[in-house]
């Protein structure tokens, strides 16, 4: 009786006994945990409440001067949001945050005389960015969120 190969094919079964139950316990406390991470998450809260309004307010217009883009957001429900980043992307992208009466000196409204400002719930406002060349691309995210919520090719 030949006692090394039967303590090979035991320890085998033990090997693949103790990984089996190693990834069991991992999935145990892991699936749960990012379950919960995500349920807390208000990234998702956020999704579809702002949009970029494609029409003729949202246009690049190369005749003025200077050169500007315009661009007219829609905000679906207001909960939570003190504001969004635009993000004009071509060879470099410049990035300009909208908060109530707080903007980079580039962005105004659509009338200069008015304050800046964000949309109500359910309601639009177009905003005049100072843009020398016509950007490729357009996004418009909830400040501090990882996901774009509006990208609209010019």
């Amino acid at each position: 009786m030949n006692i090394k190969a039967q303590s090979q094919v035991i320890s085998t079964i033990l090997l693949i006994l103790l990984s089996i139950s190693a990834a069991a316990l991992i999935m145990a406390f892991a699936i749960p945990f990012v379950k919960n991470q995500l349920s807390s998450s208000d990234c998702f809260d956020v999704a579809d409440k702002l949009e970029i309004t494609n029409g003729q307010y949202t246009c690049y217009d190369d005749t003025a001067t200077p050169k500007q883009m315009l661009l007219q957001v829609h905000l679906k429900d207001t909960d939570n949001i003190q504001g969004f980043v635009i993000e004009l992307g071509e060879a470099s992208t410049e990035t300009y945050e909208i908060k109530d009466n707080n903007a980079p000196p580039e962005v105004t409204m659509y009338n200069p005389a008015n304050p800046i400002e964000l949309p109500g719930q359910n309601q639009e406002r177009t905003y005049r960015i100072e843009s020398p060349t016509k950007p490729e691309l357009i996004r418009v995210s909830i400040k501090g969120r990882l996901f774009f919520l509006a990208v609209s090719p010019i």
